[in-house]
């Protein structure tokens, strides 16, 4: 026979524990692990409840059999009392027991074939697995339980704050692992990261490692001690700047120059579309120091008058190109040039040119052909001329012609030969003052002798 246990919260509730109240101690509390516990000790005390229902039944029937016996006993008694006078009064008062005894009986039974038919009863309506809707799982399996209540598969997990307890929702939970979310989480009605939510969403307060390209839409402001921009690979760089404006900048900040839009700036404009390195730069500073070797690819240009300065430890000379073509050195006072080279190549020096002439520095001299005057004189490239690189009028000799006579005063420089005037008209001199001297010495000769 099935049997069936159902639990409701009205009469049958109050019939089960009125008759098996003593089998069935159900607390439904603690971890799901606690209340599948206490459903199946309920299960095993209504198992019990049916076995101590059928034990009733055959303890009425007992009961009936012997209330039989007693009887079949105290006919037998009347009997034997009626043949024996002598033992009629025992008989009778052990026939009156006997019926008191069976009438006992007979009611005892009643009793229990009572509470048996109501145990028989109550077990019969009873449904095992208890279903869900009557307080039980509907299964006599553990996974199948959790699937009839919808915890799912997963292992059953105590919550708390930490460890492999499922996280409280209300408490502050400690995560000991990275968490992935699919997307991104929202706190008090805001999503982490967008501009909307933080006013500095890139505020990073430790060392992050960037390997791919950011797009920032405004500027990056760095206020650290010691921030360095760049990477190990061949490519990296760092790009500022962008397309939508006409100038980009960078300015730098100063500890003296507190509350400065900016103590020195660098600009760029000027770009050209699809070419590289067209721009220009600007730089907006009171000194530019180069500590080292300062490398220019291109010329370097000096505009409105400006000066290049050339400092040493007692005199600065100033480097100038002006309007007319004019490039030199300015004065210390800078107000007059010492040495101005003409856009036409000529050299004007405000004072003498020298070159070093110590005899500590020269060896195996050896004087001028004696015929050097005559050749000189015979020279016919010597004079004024006009030249077809440059306009002008100017004055001196032809390299070739005079390079057959002094060699050593004509340098070839790139292909075009030059002449040392200085050198070559200082050497001619001093033979015209031989040739000066002994024309004298032959005069005074002459003139001794008349």
């Amino acid at each position: 026979m099935s049997t069936e246990l159902i639990f409701t919260l009205d009469g049958d509730q109050g019939q089960i524990a009125a008759s098996f109240g003593a089998f069935l101690p159900i607390a439904m509390s603690g971890t799901l692990q606690d209340t599948l516990n206490t459903i199946a000790a309920a299960e095993t005390s209504v198992a019990n409840a049916v076995q101590a229902s059928q034990n009733a039944i055959q303890a009425s029937a007992a009961a009936t059999q012997s209330a039989s016996d007693a009887a079949g006993s105290a006919t037998l008694a009347t009997t034997q009392a009626s043949n024996s006078s002598a033992s009629a009064s025992a008989a009778s008062d052990s026939a009156i027991q006997a019926a008191t005894s069976a009438g006992t009986a007979n009611t005892a039974a009643s009793q229990a074939s009572a509470s048996a038919t109501a145990a028989a009863n109550s077990a019969a309506s009873i449904t095992l697995p208890l279903p869900v809707t009557s307080g039980g799982t509907g299964t006599t399996t553990v996974s199948g339980a959790r699937s009839a209540l919808g915890l799912g598969t997963a292992a059953t997990q105590n919550t708390g704050t930490s460890g492999a307890n499922v996280p409280l929702l209300n408490a502050a939970n400690t995560w000991a692992s990275q968490q992935t979310f699919s997307v991104r989480p929202t706190f008090n009605a805001q999503t982490p990261w967008d501009s909307g939510n933080l006013a500095n969403p890139m505020t990073l307060d430790t060392t992050q490692t960037v390997s791919g390209a950011k797009t920032f839409s405004q500027g990056i402001v760095s206020n650290g001690a010691s921030n360095t921009l760049g990477g190990t690979a061949s490519t990296a760089g760092l790009e500022l700047g962008g397309t939508t404006t006409t100038t980009s900048f960078i300015d730098f900040h100063s500890v003296g120059g507190s509350g400065n839009d900016y103590d020195c700036r660098i600009i760029a404009s000027g770009g050209t579309a699809g070419t590289l390195g067209k721009g220009t730069l600007n730089y907006t500073a009171n000194t530019h120091q180069f500590n080292g070797a300062a490398l220019f690819g291109t010329n370097l240009t000096i505009q409105n008058y400006s000066n290049l300065a050339l400092s040493g430890p007692a005199y600065t000379a100033y480097l100038r190109a002006d309007s007319t073509g004019l490039v030199g050195f300015i004065n210390n006072a800078g107000n007059a040039w010492n040495l101005q080279i003409t856009d036409a190549g000529a050299v004007i020096a405000r004072a003498n040119i020298t070159g070093y002439s110590d005899e500590r520095l020269k060896y195996n001299w050896e004087p001028l052909p004696s015929d050097t005057i005559s050749k000189v004189a015979a020279l016919e490239k010597s004079g004024t001329f006009d030249r077809t690189d440059i306009e002008g009028r100017f004055v001196g000799v032809g390299a070739q012609s005079f390079q057959a006579i002094i060699p050593e005063a004509v340098k070839d420089v790139n292909g075009t030969l030059t002449v040392d005037y200085g050198g070559a008209a200082l050497a001619l001199c001093v033979e015209l003052c031989r040739e000066i001297e002994h024309l004298r010495e032959r005069i005074a000769q002459l003139g001794g002798a008349q």
